[in-house]
């Protein structure tokens, strides 16, 4: 049960502990050759090509735990431009 007042706490508690409950379901990583130097590229929707054309809508999300510019994907795909290509994902902020 989702506790009212700790929402994020619960929600990512559940979600540990499903992932360790399930941990057998997952693949193993990709071996990636390290030795090379690392760079790390940073991007927001802004920087993707939508379907179709236009904009994302956007807004300014705060409170007391965050404060976050969200972008609304809804009926869009997102495309990453082709200087990326080849490039890992390391992180998502959903």
């Amino acid at each position: 049960m989702v506790d009212p007042a700790h929402q994020h706490i619960t929600i990512m508690q559940e979600l540990g502990e499903n992932i360790a409950n399930h941990a057998d379901d997952f693949l193993s990583p990709k071996k990636m050759d390290l030795k090379n130097k690392i760079n790390f590229t940073i991007l927001t929707p802004q920087d993707m090509i939508v379907d179709g054309g236009g904009d994302l809508k956007s807004f300014e999300a705060k409170n007391s735990m965050f404060d976050e510019k969200v972008f609304r994907i809804e009926e869009h795909k997102l495309f990453f431009p082709e200087q990326y290509f080849g490039h890992y994902i390391l992180a998502l902020n959903a």
